[in-house]
């Protein structure tokens, strides 16, 4: 534990600049599926988690997806760049960012993934024909980081797709929540873990946030911070869903959005806070 302290001090002087960063503004390609029916990922060099978070139980957050993008130069191979979440069976919930470049053809969203090793027969593959995005969306300030993204066909629903609820209102500060995705697990050495990571965090005051970050945006932002530093989210996380329990269901109360870099050395991350942008969410997420 020592150790891994001193370490995170010497890589926290390392990189002394700090800027708030949408995780995925600028990807990498890293191939997760070749044949459209099998998965299939590159050799890990390590066991790295999300940065300090642990495996995921398979089907305990049904309602995460893998935001997948087609490589221009090899059209057969696609890659995952963000994480989203289901909010009924024709539309995904994501990061504004994730999608605001591109065309819609180069997207397509897979449901029941958890280890993207292998194929587990839970998967559900499946085109993307719209992309809606905040007309609003300001990649200067960090602000309305929030698009729906629509499906060519339904998703059949069962223990491993399923959809969130929304929150109407942003839990107390302190909340105990909870965040998963497939993103880096170590920023330096940019791998990333076949198996979906959960991470547990807690709601911080907006007063913290906006002493952590200049863009944050106590309307439009919220903010989620671990126990444990050297923990935290990472590039392909972003467009995953911030949830919480209430009375033994999740409700999602944040967007994957932004961090200051690297990843894991600070004592927050941001999210797009969905009770601001419900109304327009569910105006544009109608079957």
């Amino acid at each position: 534990m020592k150790t891994a302290i001193i370490f995170c001090a010497l890589f926290a002087v390392t990189f002394a600049a700090v800027r708030p960063v949408p995780f995925d503004l600028n990807y990498y390609f890293e191939t997760v599926e070749y044949n459209p029916k099998v998965i299939t990922a590159p050799a890990r060099r390590n066991t790295d988690r999300i940065i300090g978070g642990e495996n995921d139980v398979k089907g305990e957050h049904p309602y995460q997806i893998s935001l997948q993008r087609k490589n221009s130069s090899q059209p057969c191979l696609f890659h995952h760049i963000c994480g989203g979440s289901i909010i009924n069976q024709q539309h995904i919930l994501t990061a504004a960012h994730c999608v605001d470049s591109g065309k819609v053809s180069d997207f397509r969203v897979v449901a029941g993934e958890y280890d993207l090793s292998r194929n587990e027969n839970t998967e559900q593959i499946i085109p993307v024909i719209k992309l809606i995005i905040r007309s609003d969306w300001n990649l200067t300030t960090l602000n309305n980081d929030i698009a729906v993204v629509k499906l060519a066909s339904k998703l059949t629903y069962n223990s491993y797709v399923a959809p969130i609820a929304l929150a109407s209102v942003t839990p107390p500060t302190n909340t105990a929540s909870q965040v998963v995705g497939w993103g880096l697990t170590n920023y330096v050495r940019k791998t990333r873990p076949n198996i979906l990571q959960v991470l547990d965090v807690k709601r911080t005051s907006d007063s913290d946030a906006a002493a952590i970050s200049s863009k944050y945006n106590n309307f439009t932002q919220v903010a989620a911070t671990t126990n444990i530093f050297c923990e935290g989210l990472c590039k392909n996380d972003s467009g995953g869903p911030l949830v919480f329990k209430q009375n033994n269901q999740y409700l999602q109360y944040g967007v994957v959005s932004y961090g200051l870099l690297p990843c894991g050395l600070y004592p927050a991350d941001f999210y797009a806070r969905v009770s601001s942008f419900k109304a327009w969410i569910e105006d544009n997420s109608r079957i």
